[in-house]
Parts: C-alpha cells; sequence; structure tokens
C-alpha cells in the first residue's frame, strides 16, 4: 500500500506540473503580477493599491506567504521521494490507514480533474490561448467562479489525508488565506475590467461551492 500511494502522490504532482506547463492560465494577481504597476487601473483599484505596496511590503506579504506555500505543498512529493523526511513532522491521525488512504486518493484525484478541466476551458476557450482576457462562464465556471484554486484545494486535503502532519494542516489554512486574497484582487479588476456582465457573473455563482 505504501508504494501504491507513493506512486499515485507522484502522478498527481507530474498532473500539477502538466497543469503549470502545458496549459498555463494567467492570472493578474500572481506574485509576479503584483511586483509591477498597471496604469491602467484606477486609483480606487485594489489591485493597483497592492502593486504600489513598498518592495519589502511585498516581500513579506506576498513573495514570503507564497515561498511558504509552495513548500508545504510540496511536502507530500518530498516524503513520497524521501519516505524519512516523515519522520522530522509531526504526524497527526493514523498515518497509512485505508480510513485516510481511500478518502485522500479521492479527494486528490477530484482535485485534479476539476483543477485540469477548468484549466483546459480557460486556456482553450475564448481566445485565452493568445493571452487574451476574457470572462468565462461556462461549464465549471457556472458552478463556481474559482474552480481551478477549488482543485488545488481538494488535491491539497487529499494530499493531508495521504501524508497528514501538523505542518500540512497549519500550511493549508496558510495557503487559503493567500489564496483567498489573491481571489479577492482577481475580483477587483474583472469588476473593474467587465463591469456589470460580471456584477451579474458574481450574483448568479458562488465565489467556490
Amino acid at each position: 500500500m505504501e508504494l501504491f500511494v507513493r506512486f499515485f502522490t507522484l502522478v498527481i504532482y507530474l498532473s500539477l506540473l502538466y497543469e503549470l506547463v502545458g496549459i498555463p492560465v494567467p492570472s493578474i494577481a500572481s506574485t509576479y503580477q503584483l511586483f509591477f504597476t498597471d496604469d491602467e487601473l484606477n486609483g480606487d483599484s485594489l489591485l493597483l493599491k497592492v502593486r504600489r505596496w513598498p518592495m519589502v511590503l511585498k516581500l513579506v506579504g506576498l513573495l514570503l506567504p507564497t515561498a511558504a506555500v509552495v513548500l508545504i505543498y510540496l511536502l507530500p512529493l518530498l516524503q513520497a521521494v524521501w519516505p524519512r523526511l516523515s519522520d522530522g513532522l509531526h504526524g497527526v491521525g493514523p498515518a497509512g490507514s485505508l480510513v485516510l488512504i481511500v478518502p485522500g486518493c479521492l479527494l486528490a484525484a477530484l482535485g485534479r480533474f476539476v483543477g485540469l478541466s477548468a484549466a483546459w476551458r480557460l486556456h482553450h476557450d475564448d481566445g485565452l490561448a493568445a493571452n487574451q482576457f476574457d470572462l468565462q462562464t461556462r461549464g465549471l465556471f457556472a458552478l463556481s467562479r474559482n474552480p481551478i484554486l477549488l482543485g488545488m484545494y481538494f488535491t491539497f486535503v487529499g494530499l493531508w489525508l495521504l501524508y497528514p502532519s501538523l505542518e500540512m494542516g497549519l500550511g493549508f489554512l496558510l495557503f487559503l488565506a493567500n489564496m483567498h486574497f489573491r481571489v479577492l484582487l482577481e475580483e477587483d479588476f474583472l469588476r473593474w475590467r467587465f463591469g456589470r456582465r460580471y456584477e451579474q457573473f458574481l450574483a448568479a455563482t458562488r465565489r467556490y461551492l
């Protein structure tokens, strides 16, 4: 069973790599983008205010939390490749039990399916493949305004069940806070970009579930 979990983990991370490299979806609230200023945005824009933060504040408030989240998100992969790493973490729950393995695999697989499906639609529909922004409201986006992120949440929780540790649990809370802040910035930009059309989308579709 341990070998299966390790192999499954590698497949999950390969799918994440494919999503990031093969079907990348641009984000106006990515850490890279937030280190630049877009003069097209109006003076009341939350996104513009964040982009104008002092460099020190950007490093502490944006770069460091993101780096921490990435490291924590990679913990299961590191444990799959180097199992002895688990000995240095604070384990919680019956690690290696089917009670955790079965729902963990199901949640992680569901998360990758949702994330890949939504990313594929965004990348190939509405000219996004040519780096053009458009408002997507069909498919999974009719059920959630952020299905790609929702898929990441499912995947994170699934991996946590497979590799239960206090560090992963606390990391998930940091991940939620960091990404929710990015979502608010995205919403601010989309409201400015699409106006009433986006307001109607907000009223009709939930942010997550």
